[in-house]
């Protein structure tokens, strides 16, 4: 189980630095060696982790999609109807996605 935590937490650390060199370069300029360089560890090291670039887009894509679903759920309560929790829940998943927009491409 620590070991797990501890596998997850360095794959946390490489999205982390793989976001921001996927944001300035684009996905399709950046290499494996980007990214390790970003992360300031070696492509072998790197390759322990994920197989390729795009495991480790699709883990970011995954990564962000969770992080919108729980906050956009995080609105809703058992003690609203209906309406209400789907109000709550479009409300959130547009603040999520208009930060998004905000953060990463000053919009």
């Amino acid at each position: 189980m620590k070991e797990e935590l501890a596998i997850e937490n360095v794959k946390n650390q490489i999205l982390d630095s793989a976001i921001d060199v996927f944001c300035k370069y684009g996905y399709s300029k950046v290499s494996m060696d980007d990214i390790a360089k970003a992360w300031g560890k070696s492509r072998t090291t790197l390759y322990y982790y994920y197989k390729n670039k795009l495991e480790i887009f699709e883990a970011l894509a995954l990564k962000g999609y969770n992080d919108m679903i729980s906050h956009a759920a995080a609105g809703t309560s058992a003690a609203y109807n209906l309406e209400k929790n789907l109000q709550e829940l479009l409300f959130n998943l547009f603040f999520v996605y208009f930060n998004f927009l905000r953060t990463f491409y000053l919009f």
